[in-house]
Formats: structure tokens, sequence, C-alpha cells
């Protein structure tokens, strides 16, 4: 579970995110990471000249892996906290939402068990606002 300050972050400044773990079985794990993404989405845009008529598009324009601990170790019942400082790259773009254009900015906390097959438990994507 991901979580930043209150104020909004920018895309000048660094800000911190605090990544909360609770443990309902043992888990051994390689790493604990936060996955910072901008995705640029092109939504229903109007297209005259293809077989499709509208146009619906995402591109990732920033992805930053930022490990938070790992190896470790959590037990059941442990509730654990990870701070990671988060600096955007200088070409990252605020967000924002235009008629068909939108500069979209998420962000995931998981726990990397190196388990073949398996998923690793995270806390899903959740979206944030950047400001410029």
């Amino acid at each position: 579970e991901p979580k930043y300050d209150l104020n909004p972050p920018n895309t000048k400044e660094p800000f911190k995110v605090i990544i909360t773990a609770r443990c309902n079985a043992d888990l051994q794990y390689n790493k604990v990471y936060l996955v910072v993404r901008s995705c640029e989405e092109l939504d229903q845009f109007p297209v005259t000249s293809s077989e499709n008529p509208w146009v619906t598009e995402t591109q990732n324009v920033v992805r930053l892996e930022l490990q938070a601990d790992g190896p470790g170790q959590m037990n059941i019942g442990d509730e654990l906290e990870w701070e990671v400082e988060v600096t955007l790259p200088p070409e990252a773009q605020p967000s924002f939402k235009g008629k068909y254009i939108s500069n979209v900015w998420d962000m995931e906390a998981a726990i990397g068990t190196g388990l073949s097959g398996g998923r690793n438990p995270s806390s899903g994507r959740v979206n944030f606002v950047v400001e410029s």
C-alpha cells in the first residue's frame, strides 16, 4: 500500500512514498519495490483515413522501479513500513487531461518473492496527480 504526502508531488522536487505491508503468512522476499509510471493515453481520437474511425492508445512515457528493501523476511502478523524517495526525470510532464489526450501517473508497491509462476503481492496501481 503506497502513500505519499498530502501535497501533490511536482516535476521539480523529490517526494517521499511510504510503503506499508501487513503479513498474513510467513514470507521470504527478494525485494520490496515501488514502480512509478506516467502514461500518455489517447482516447477515442477521431481518424478519417482508417477502417476504425476511433483510435485508443496508451504509451508509457516514464517508468521507474525503485527498490525499498531486500532481501528479507516477514512473519505472520508483521506490519512493516519502508520509505522511498522518488525523483522524477527531467522530461517528466505533469498530469493533464485534454479532450483526447491525457497524462496519467500511477504507482504500485510490490514484494518480489522470486517464486516462479507466482504473482508478487502488490498494492495494485494507485493513480496520483503530479503538478508542474
